[in-house]
């Protein structure tokens, strides 16, 4: 499987006054080894970021939440401890997520 990395909408980010996020939109990306999310939590301190990284294994469900605007991709895993999120994805993009996903999901 080839890398595929989807990163939050800018219009989102703009809409929603998410200043961080407008700057550095939040990323998923999928390879061979699992799932991983990179968020920034500051615009001045934009060195601070939170990576989280979950093997497909691991994953319990896959949420895709539609919205009018956008849409969100929420995993769960098999431990029930943490959620990997991705809020404000543009609609094919997260169609895209989910679909590949649960494809790999589905080949574990």
């Amino acid at each position: 499987m080839e890398e595929l990395t989807i990163k939050t909408s800018r219009s989102y980010a703009f809409w929603c006054f998410k200043t961080i996020k407008f700057w550095f939109p939040d990323k998923m990306t999928l390879n061979q080894n699992g799932i991983s999310t990179v968020k920034r939590k500051s615009v001045i301190l934009f060195w601070i970021k939170e990576n989280e990284q979950i093997p497909y294994a691991r994953i319990a469900s896959v949420r895709h939440i539609r919205g009018m605007f956008w849409d969100s991709i929420i995993l769960e895993s098999s431990g029930g401890s943490n959620t990997l999120d991705v809020i404000g994805l543009r609609k094919r993009d997260a169609k895209t997520l989910a679909e590949k996903i649960n494809a790999e999901i589905a080949m574990k």
